[in-house]
C-alpha cells in the first residue's frame, strides 16, 4: 500500500496551489476552458475540485525516494509553502483587481 511523506505532501501542495491559480485563471479568460470543467462536474468550480483533488493525490503518493536522495528539510519546505500561498493568493487577487477595472 502506498504511503504518504510529510515531504510529497508539502510537494503535492505547492503544485496544488499553482495549479489552482492556473486554472482560475485560465477558466476565467476562456470559455472553453470553462466549458471542460463544467464537463468534468457539472459546475466549473467543482470541476476544477476534481481535477485539484486528483492533483493533491498523485503528487501525495510519489514516492519519497523517486524525487530526493535525501527527505527534504521540512521547516525549510514550510516556509515555501507559506510564500507560494501569498503569491498565489496576489496572483489571483490581481488578475481580478485588473480584471474588474478593464
Amino acid at each position: 500500500m502506498a504511503r504518504w511523506s510529510p515531504s510529497t505532501m508539502i510537494l503535492a501542495t505547492i503544485v496544488t496551489m499553482i495549479a489552482t491559480v492556473v486554472i482560475t485563471i485560465a477558466k476565467e479568460m476562456s470559455k472553453p476552458i470553462k466549458d471542460v470543467f463544467v464537463t468534468i462536474g457539472g459546475h466549473h468550480w467543482v470541476g476544477t475540485c476534481i481535477v485539484l483533488v486528483i492533483i493533491f493525490a498523485i503528487f501525495t503518493f510519489i514516492p519519497e525516494k523517486t524525487l530526493w536522495r535525501k527527505p527534504p528539510k521540512v521547516e525549510r519546505w514550510t516556509w515555501v509553502v507559506m510564500v507560494v500561498s501569498l503569491l498565489s493568493f496576489l496572483a489571483i487577487f490581481l488578475f481580478y483587481v485588473i480584471h474588474f477595472f478593464t
